[in-house]
């Protein structure tokens, strides 16, 4: 099978009847998941579901099979802290913790057959907070940037 170009089509029908071809997309939505760290080489772990949303945006350039992709997220939630202090004593903790993360992707849109390949790469950027609440914790800021690669179908 060869690859040809792709040029995205995607046409919606208005409530006036009227076709018209759709470049962008916006997306939001809420989510939740499972936040869980172990410390690899202590007895040190956090866990605990957090709570946020997500927004991404897709630009399509006309008849140019080039795409560009923004997403967004955000999410908040109570993390229990099970671990040691500095002086070895067994100290267990909760405290609220956040996240933001932002990343930008490009990618390039092939078509085979009714299937389109996507194959994109870009730049991200994490942030963690971390607040435990007893006197003996320690807030805990963990920031990364990241190159998501991969691929859309």
């Amino acid at each position: 099978m060869e690859a040809e170009w792709y040029s995205p089509k995607r046409e919606q029908i208005t409530h006036f009847g009227i076709r018209e071809r759709k470049f962008y997309t916006f997306e939001i939505a809420p989510e939740a998941y499972w936040f869980y760290y172990k410390e690899p080489t202590l007895d040190v772990k956090s866990d605990g579901v957090m709570y946020g949303g997500r927004a991404i945006y897709t630009q399509r350039f006309a008849e140019n099979p080039i795409n560009f992709r923004a997403e967004g997220r955000f999410a908040a939630g109570k993390v229990n802290y099970d671990g040691f202090l500095s002086d070895n004593t067994p100290h267990q903790d909760s405290g609220t913790d956040w996240t933001v993360e932002t990343q930008g992707l490009f990618g390039y849109d092939w078509k085979f057959g009714e299937t389109t390949f996507t194959p994109f790469a870009g730049g991200g950027f994490r942030y963690l907070k971390d607040l435990l609440e007893s006197a003996n914790a320690y807030e805990r800021d963990v920031m990364y940037l990241y190159t998501p690669a991969g691929r859309f179908i």
